[in-house]
């Protein structure tokens, strides 16, 4: 049962004193709040109509309820600035607090920028990805901070809650679709509904705690939980290295040109046909294709100017890593899946692309590349030699990662492997395994983010006397003091080269795939065949036509090879590299596993396919759940009637099989007056910023560009489509 705001009562003092940062209280404070949203037709405020949506040209959500846990009580009021009431009872300048929001760019948008602005208060330490999503900040005038649990946990309340807690949120029970206002009656099962987002959160919270031991201690993000445990196991003087390598502010520009990161794709030749019986195509999937490629050689050392001292370069391929800053003149690729990133051209001129953003030809086009996209490039590409122009080239000694990081990898990957579908455990064991599970699980996902975390991303603040949004300027004096900060952070765990050539290693191995391979030499052989055979591909996974067992035992043993030499070198332990499932089944790192065979397959482009496995029509769309989970009678797939011939460019998948809604700000809403749901008149005066969840319909792309390319390099090639 709730309380009303006015019976709050500050819990008993619980504080940690760090030695920098001054006292902390361990009390677990958590906010909730629940929104009703309105559209304007015609000058009445009602609710979202699809008939209604285009006359609509306003858009508002006013907060009906609110909920704030302090510790194990929970309490509740209806207007918004009765919890600053709250927030000034609870304010202590000698005891930093912390409040838990599960998603914070959406109370910031319906609660607290109008506190902010009703009290005049300032935030300050702003964390924030970009404009409206902040991940932290802190009220000055009250030594309150609040955080988001989202950013924490990477999954929705429902699922946070039963990895991390024994509580079950409350499902189902509050119908958004209901018009509410401030004074609209509430039932028993729906004020049951919101204490229970505040209990879920409250004990998932706790988990956290009692993990770190105090809530200050508890990382901001999900990368940040395994920035936390990468650091425990390296030693001072492994960030004194990585401080060494932080480079000058021009050559970090010039990494951050040569990072592509993944590589997503549809061989154009297959957009919008349908593959089935033989022509459909099998899957293989790498086995954690970016740890894979953490077990290499990477660059270890500041980079050099080579290309000036009139070395041989043949003879320090084994050793270094080479960055190219090269412009290509009457570029055309050979192949029909395209491998340069339209995103990564500069100076490019009479450059033409496919519709996923690779380049097809360009007449000249300037990149920065390391040395294995750039073999890559040469093989995959034709080019003018003698109108190419090599700028510089650039050189870094290779060494592995260190050992502990290398073990760090290994353990996840060992442990996340043994875990999964574990039999035989107790309720408590099961709970703890699962929790180890899942963060195993954060380790393989976070370690390449940490790789590639980019230091130059543009602050993010908010002004609040002004009421808005600003970013800096991104300029070399802002890039110089991003990196001075960098010299010295323990955040800095990987030289940025790094996570560079991460995702370079990653993508020339998928593009074997592609390509071909020789098991006797192990190196790419480029053939015609597998081209086009080729029908898919995305960062750790490729959809091939054809019996390819054969092929990919040959490049599995290639990968086992590398990996045993990693393992040797290192003296590391070869049983975490070929790990167990519980079905006693061995799962090698990096190889391609067989995913099995579509019975029909069909893509529409990147990120966009769908399939049939034992007769049911599956989708992969980006944009688009998985799941419908506000209605299982319809569901995303449901539109295609279980027929790909139904899967085709302009087809609407609508709101009512998706579930998916669309944010609108509104940072100046009007006085809004309505009648709810039961027939009670609302007035609202004094919600200016709301955040409108508005049902949205998804469309898929349309391909005729990418038709119109097949059709020409049909007409100008003699390449025979069978």
């Amino acid at each position: 049962m709730m309380l009303f705001y006015d019976q709050y009562t500050e819990p008993k003092r619980n504080d940690y004193k760090t030695k920098k940062q001054g006292v902390w209280s361990d009390n677990v404070y958590t906010f909730d709040c629940e929104t009703t949203t309105l559209i304007n037709y015609i000058g009445n405020w009602q609710q979202w109509d699809r008939e209604l949506e285009t006359f609509a040209n306003t858009k508002c959500a006013i907060t009906y309820i609110w909920m704030f846990g302090a510790n194990d009580v929970t309490y509740y009021g209806r207007d918004i600035h009765d919890f600053a009431k709250i927030l000034r009872t609870m304010a202590d300048p000698n005891s930093t607090k912390v409040i838990y929001i599960f998603n914070l760019p959406f109370e910031w948008q319906n609660v607290i920028l109008d506190l902010i602005d009703a009290n005049k208060w300032h935030v300050v330490d702003m964390l924030a990805r970009a404009p409206h999503k902040p991940i932290q900040f802190k009220i000055k005038e009250l030594n309150i901070i609040f955080r988001c649990s989202y950013a924490l946990t990477g999954l929705n309340l429902d699922e946070s809650a039963k990895q991390y807690t024994s509580v079950k949120k409350a499902v189902n029970d509050l119908d958004y679709r209901q018009l509410r206002g401030l004074t609209t009656p509430l039932t028993d099962t729906e004020m049951y509904y919101c204490e229970m987002d505040i209990v879920t959160l409250r004990e998932i919270i706790k988990n956290f705690r009692d993990r770190y031991k105090h809530v200050k201690e508890i990382p901001i993000t999900q990368t940040g939980e395994v920035r936390k445990a990468l650091n425990k196991e390296v030693g001072y003087y492994y960030h004194v290295k990585q401080w060494e390598l932080v480079p000058s502010s021009r050559f970090y520009i010039a990494l951050n040109n040569a990072y592509f990161g993944g590589i997503s794709n549809c061989n154009f030749i297959y957009y919008g046909g349908l593959l089935k019986d033989a022509d459909a195509p099998e899957s293989w999937d790498i086995s954690s294709s970016y740890p894979t490629a953490m077990m290499e050689q990477l660059p270890a050392e500041p980079f050099w100017r080579f290309d000036t001292l009139g070395l041989n370069i043949e003879k320090y391929k084994k050793t270094h890593a080479f960055l190219y800053h090269v412009t290509f003149a009457d570029l055309q690729s050979r192949y029909s899946n395209n491998y340069l990133p339209r995103a990564g051209a500069m100076n490019c001129t009479a450059l033409k692309a496919d519709k996923t953003g690779r380049v097809i030809s360009a007449e000249t086009v300037e990149y920065w590349l390391t040395d294995i996209d750039y073999t890559i490039v040469c093989e995959m590409y034709d080019f003018d030699k003698e109108k190419t122009t090599v700028h510089s080239i650039y050189a870094s000694r290779k060494k592995y990662l260190d050992k502990n990081v290398l073990n760090f990898i290994l353990n996840a990957y060992s442990k996340k492997t043994t875990l999964k579908g574990k039999k035989g455990a107790t309720d408590a064991e099961q709970e703890e395994i699962d929790d180890l599970y899942m963060l195993m699980k954060q380790v393989i996902n976070s370690l390449y983010g940490i790789s590639v975390t980019n230091v130059l991303n543009q602050s993010t603040e908010y002004d609040a006397e002004k009421g808005k949004w600003t970013q800096a300027k991104f300029d070399l004096d802002f890039i110089n003091k991003k990196l001075t900060e960098a010299k010295s952070s323990y955040s800095t765990l990987f030289f940025f080269a790094v996570g560079v050539w991460v995702t370079a290693i990653a993508r020339a191995r998928l593009i074997l795939g592609m390509t071909g391979f020789s098991g006797e030499t192990g190196k790419r052989e480029f053939k015609e065949n597998y081209d086009l055979y080729t029908v898919y591909y995305d960062t750790d996974s490729l959809k091939m036509i054809g019996d390819n067992k054969e092929y990919f035992e040959k490049v599995n043993k290639w990968i086992e090879k590398r990996m045993k030499k990693s393992c040797h070198d290192n003296k590391l332990d070869w049983n975490k590299f070929t790990p167990y499932t519980n079905d006693g089944i061995c799962k090698p790192l990096g190889h391609f596993d067989f995913e099995g065979r579509y019975e029909e397959f069909k893509t529409l482009g990147s990120k966009c396919y769908a399939f049939k496995k034992k007769g049911k029509l599956q989708l992969t769309v980006a944009g688009v759940p998985k799941r419908n989970k506000n209605d299982e009678t319809k569901q995303p797939a449901d539109v295609f009637k279980n027929d790909l011939a139904n899967f085709r460019q302009n087809t609407k998948i609508p709101y009512e099989y998706t579930g998916k809604l669309t944010h609108v700000y509104n940072d100046e809403q009007p006085i809004i007056e309505f009648t709810d749901y039961l027939g009670n008149k609302q007035i609202v005066e004094n919600q200016k910023h709301g955040m409108a969840l508005i049902p949205t319909d998804y469309t898929l792309g349309d391909f005729t560009n990418a038709l119109n390319i097949l059709t020409k390099r049909i007409e100008e090639s003699s390449i025979l489509i069978v």
